[in-house]
């Protein structure tokens, strides 16, 4: 009978005891995989070095990136790391620069992100970085595979840094807002634009751009979300500009001195547009009928125009 109670005993303690010790693994396995990766630790206390060099920070830069075999640079400020293979997703180097003298730009060698092979997303954001530090920094970023997410608004890039992130070849968003970018694009940046062919999400507002610039960004071909508000387009839109951009879901043009009639009737085909902003415009005239055209649009933004009348009925949905 004893005997029976203890067999009976561990057959119902038996199955804690594997997940227990499942558990106790998986912890283990947890822990081994989100040590910091070596050759990543290197990579960053040089970049620091780098960024500590070409900079003025008044307060002591990145104080966590220490070189200490002991810190582990994953848990360290501004990087995130896989949780489970312990490599390098994120860097988040916004505002590093906080001279605020424009006449002393700086460049940046894009060569220093090679260690971080699983890097994903990539801020760079008010550095006044005037562009790459050499000439050959579209070798540098095609070894950039996995880089999806890349902010680097509020600096002060010229046009040709379009030359350079055509070899970016997954990349999904880009921010180039607040730069000092300015068209028409050469045949050569328009064929380093159009092989951004994962690209979906840009904003190039705060530039310089005309209206030509809508023909070049037509080459991408899912792009989804585009915004080129406070440029300086100036003159009417027609299917010229417009041609290959049907497949937008946000199209924001916000202040760039349009004028003329509103060009619903050349969006005809535009039935994926949900966001359209042409507010701080000088359009006249009234609102085209062509609107109910837009049949997936959800809101609209014409407000500080010219225009007279009412919205049509096919619009009113809109209200």
């Amino acid at each position: 009978m004893k005997l029976g109670v203890s067999q009976s005993y561990l057959s119902m303690e038996l199955p804690w005891v594997k997940f227990l010790l499942w558990a106790l693994l998986l912890l283990v396995q947890i822990h081994k995989h989100i040590a910091c990766i070596e050759d990543e630790r290197m990579g960053l206390l040089e970049l620091k070095a780098f960024l500590k060099s070409k900079t003025n920070h008044t307060k002591p830069l990145l104080p966590t990136w220490v070189n200490d075999t002991k810190s582990e640079c994953c848990s360290w400020e501004q990087v995130k790391c896989n949780t489970t293979t312990g490599y390098v997703i994120k860097l988040t180097l916004s505002s590093i620069n906080q001279e605020q003298n424009y006449e002393n730009p700086w460049y940046i060698n894009m060569s220093l992100f090679q260690p971080f092979k699983e890097l994903r997303n990539l801020d760079l954001s008010d550095n006044k970085i005037a562009g790459w530090l050499v000439n050959e920094e579209s070798n540098c970023l095609s070894k950039m595979s996995k880089l999806a997410h890349l902010n680097l608004s509020f600096n002060r890039f010229d046009k040709e840094i379009l030359r350079f992130l055509g070899a970016l070849p997954v990349l999904k968003s880009l921010d180039l807002s607040y730069n000092f970018m300015e068209g028409p694009l050469s045949s050569h940046e328009s064929n380093c634009l159009s092989k951004m062919s994962k690209l979906a999400h840009l904003n190039l507002s705060w530039n310089r751009f005309d209206k030509e610039i809508l023909r070049f960004l037509g080459a991408l071909p899912v792009l989804k979300s585009l915004d080129l508000s406070y440029n300086s387009m100036e003159g009417p839109l027609s299917s010229h500009e417009l041609v290959n951009l049907n497949n937008l879901e946000v199209l924001i043009l916000q202040e760039n001195g349009l004028n003329g009639s509103l060009p619903f009737k050349d969006m005809a085909n535009f039935s994926s547009l949900k966001i359209l902003d042409l507010s701080e415009n000088s359009f006249t005239g009234s609102i085209p009928p062509y609107i109910g055209a837009l049949s997936s649009l959800k809101a609209l933004s014409l407000y500080s125009n010219q225009l007279i009348g009412t919205l049509p009925s096919q619009g009113k949905n809109l209200l």
